[in-house]
């Protein structure tokens, strides 16, 4: 599906004003990249031929710290998802707060309106 883009993709893009929405391989890179730089996914490619000349025993090491990296990249992941889901709701919250605070103040500008209209015709 790589360079194909979903109904609820674009969809997204132009909810998005154009701002590139981050992919899943956008943020498994994002955090992999201070856990494990092997597997980022730009240097997949590269990974045989840097690795062309290691031992059994190397190999072995290499692909227990593998493991060791997709298993952090696990908790990372969850925890990030954690935070993003909570800053939105932070976000959602204030931005109500901000609109209940301009229909209170607009609400009060038209109960003023309305008492000075009503003075005035007593």
């Amino acid at each position: 599906m790589s360079g194909q883009t979903s109904s609820s993709g674009s969809c997204l893009s132009a909810f998005f004003h154009g701002k590139k929405i981050p992919t899943a391989e956008d943020i498994y890179d994002y955090l992999m990249q201070e856990i494990e730089p092997d597997l980022v996914t730009s240097n997949a490619q590269s990974l045989e031929e840097k690795y062309a000349d290691e031992s059994a025993e190397e190999q072995e090491q290499r692909f227990l710290r593998y493991r060791k990296a997709f298993a952090e990249y696990k908790q990372k992941k969850a925890d990030f998802f954690v935070q993003m889901e909570t800053k939105v709701k932070h976000f959602c919250q204030e931005r109500f707060e901000k609109l209940e605070a301009a229909s209170r103040s607009h609400d009060d500008e038209k109960v003023a309106a309305l008492e000075k209209l009503l003075l005035t015709v007593a």
